[in-house]
């Protein structure tokens, strides 16, 4: 009996062993919606913001498209890093977050932007640096 315990042991260990050696190699691997910082790089947070559907730049300003109304207006959206609501100026948030340090981008419409109120009415753009905790 003590042969197949010893047997069972060195199985789950063999077995363990493998498992943990299997999660290593994918930790290379980025989730969905996330860009390789090397990717990254070089490319400005205006133009990150500018790939996200719904965005159009005016003035070098990012503005949420919504339909006819807010083609005619000029209003920025919220903007909120790592969950810190920052304020309505693109300039500002421009010059506080390293384009290469942001890992992912969203872009908040309509009724759900309305849990920020009417500070939101624009639009929010949620950015979440590599930082964050």
């Amino acid at each position: 009996m003590s042969k197949v315990k010893v047997i069972v042991v060195l199985v789950l260990l063999v077995f363990l062993g493998g498992c943990s050696a299997n999660k290593n190699a994918n930790a290379s691997s980025t989730k969905a919606g996330e860009v390789r910082s090397e990717d990254q790089t070089t490319v400005s947070l205006l133009n990150q913001i500018r790939r996200k559907s719904g965005i159009r730049i005016e003035g070098g300003v990012p503005i949420l498209t919504r339909g006819s109304n807010t083609v005619q207006s000029s209003a920025e959206p919220l903007y909120v890093i790592d969950g810190l609501v920052v304020g309505n100026s693109f300039s500002s948030v421009d010059g506080v977050v390293n384009s290469s340090d942001v890992k992912s981008i969203q872009v908040i419409k309509s009724a759900d932007a309305s849990f920020y109120g009417a500070r939101g009415a624009n639009g929010v753009i949620k950015i979440r640096t590599k930082n964050a905790n």
